[in-house]
């Protein structure tokens, strides 16, 4: 999909700049849009995305894009998101599979086909697009199962079968090509609950049995062989949800709500480090059963499923990407083919892929393709004042972030915005910010006044990515000469102490998911 800056700066001037009115007259010279300092673009109250600017204090186009500002300079470049057909998973088509990644190899296997069940296992070679089959699942055969991977051993566990719903758990070995039985899954028996890892642990929710819908949420602990129970899901009992984790952030929606007896598609981020649950902006896709997810790099993405009939089929090739930054979803291109849009398919991603395949597209044909999603890096060319001082090479990484080696990632500066009645200082100072470098850590800057000032007052929150995993203390400046700042780990940056005159933010700084330094 070929980006031209320069088609981006006609279209964004036709669409219009909100507060600040373009003059919409088209000469020899072309299209004016507004120039405007740092200042004044600031003070554009709620700017929407696709508003544009010619900032004149750094000479540059800029454009107001998932709830930031970001600099366009001339800037150039090509991405090639695209879903290619890769090689089938055996000659059994299938729904109900599982599958997990362990190093730069997938693993996949069990099912069901007309209430056939399967425990056949293959390893995916992304490198030679080639399946190889390995050691039967060690339990019986089965589909609606969950499976994930810590470490480099696989697990598969629950399910369904003839015999009923299923608890057994199991460990994979890919060095020794074996399966071991191990601690049974604590919860109640389920089918078509998600399994997931974050981190040096396994996850485990929500499923349905023959008695009931569940809505709780387990962890799997590999080297003492437990299980452990956390905070049940935010939203009600269901099954048939989708998930992917970002880091150490737990995201799931969707699904069979036992409450409306309906497809939903409310949408939840789990943070491991508080065991709480929020709710977050509903997937864009709508109402939706059983789609396939993964994440790559820092967004996550979600396809496919089962939802209201659509022209005969109730199968959807919708494909959406979500960013935990803003919490926005964005809809991609179609997967464009009813063999890329099974329902209950396998899904994982690998050194920047993802990949999706089987499952079923209506209730009586199932599939055995396997489809892999690349979005793709993009090297951008640079034009007039589009290199930096150190003249050092923009780039587009996989995820579309914009980078400068070394340096912090320009698409992840922040303008926040505050609470309790905290505002920026304005005059010539900078407003509140953040940003995010490329080892992870978490910068705050800016002068803000005016709020509230009891201890524990929220002044803003942090989205998941940028948050610590323990609460950390601040000494900042403010009009009490010294105060406290503390950052926690479900993101709340709060005063402890300190006056309102004033209160600078620019000593704060720490590892996001690490320590203050």
């Amino acid at each position: 999909m070929k980006k031209h800056i320069l088609l981006l700066v006609f279209l964004f001037s036709l669409w219009g700049l909100g507060s600040y009115a373009q003059n919409t007259d088209i000469s020899p010279k072309g299209i004016f849009v507004p120039h405007l300092s740092t200042t004044q673009r600031s003070a554009i109250s709620s700017p929407t995305n696709g508003q544009m600017i010619y900032n004149l204090d750094i000479n540059c186009f800029e454009v107001y894009q998932n709830f930031i500002w970001q600099k366009l300079c001339g800037l150039e470049g090509t991405t090639q998101e695209k879903w290619t057909e890769k090689a089938t998973l055996s000659n059994l088509t299938r729904s109900y599979a599982v599958s997990f990644v362990i190093g730069d190899k997938a693993y996949a296997g069990t099912g069901e086909d007309n209430s056939v069940y399967f425990k056949d296992f293959w390893e995916y070679n992304p490198k030679t697009n080639t399946w190889t089959q390995k050691a039967d699942f060690g339990g019986t055969a089965r589909g609606e199962a969950i499976s994930f991977s810590v470490g480099n051993k696989g697990y598969l566990g629950t399910g369904y079968n003839t015999s009923g719903y299923l608890k057994d758990f199991w460990q994979y070995d890919p060095a020794n090509n074996t399966w071991t039985q191990k601690a049974d899954f604590s919860g109640p028996e389920r089918a078509e609950a998600y399994g997931l890892s974050a981190g040096d642990k396994g996850y485990v929710g929500n499923g349905v049995n023959s008695i009931s819908y569940f809505k709780d949420f387990w962890e799997y602990n590999s080297v003492t062989d437990t299980w452990t129970q956390k905070a049940d899901f935010g939203g009600s009992a269901r099954f048939g949800s989708f998930s992917f984790a970002i880091g150490n952030e737990i995201f799931v929606g969707a699904g069979l709500d036992d409450v409306i007896n309906d497809y939903t598609s409310d949408f939840y981020g789990y943070d491991i480090s508080s065991n709480q649950w929020t709710s977050l902006s509903e997937f864009g896709g709508g109402k939706r059963y059983a789609p396939f997810a993964f994440a790559i790099g820092s967004k996550g993405y979600v396809g496919s499923g089962q939802g209201v009939a659509i022209s005969g089929s109730n199968v959807y090739t919708d494909f959406w990407e979500y960013d935990p930054i803003g919490d926005v979803w964005l809809q991609k291109e179609d997967l464009g083919t009813v063999g890329a849009g099974g329902v209950t398919c396998i899904n994982f991603s690998i050194n920047g892929k993802g990949y999706a395949g089987t499952g079923y597209y209506n209730f009586l044909n199932t599939l055995n393709d396997l489809w892999e999603f690349n979005p793709s890096a993009t090297t951008l060319t640079t034009e007039g004042n589009s290199t930096n001082s150190a003249n050092q090479l923009l780039k587009l990484d996989g995820n579309g972030n914009i980078n400068i080696s070394g340096k912090r990632r320009l698409d992840e500066i922040r303008t926040t915005p505050l609470s309790n009645d905290w505002v920026d200082y304005g005059d010539t100072f900078a407003g509140a910010t953040f940003y995010k470098d490329d080892d992870d850590i978490v910068y705050f800057g800016g002068l803000i006044k005016g709020g509230i000032t009891a201890t524990n007052t929220n002044l803003f929150i942090l989205p998941y990515v940028y948050r610590p995993t323990e609460r950390l203390i601040f000494i900042v400046h403010n009009s009490g000469g010294y105060g406290r700042v503390d950052v926690l780990p479900t993101g709340e940056v709060q005063i402890i102490n300190g006056g309102n005159t004033f209160l600078s933010l620019s000593n704060i700084h720490f590892r996001a998911n690490g320590a203050a330094f």
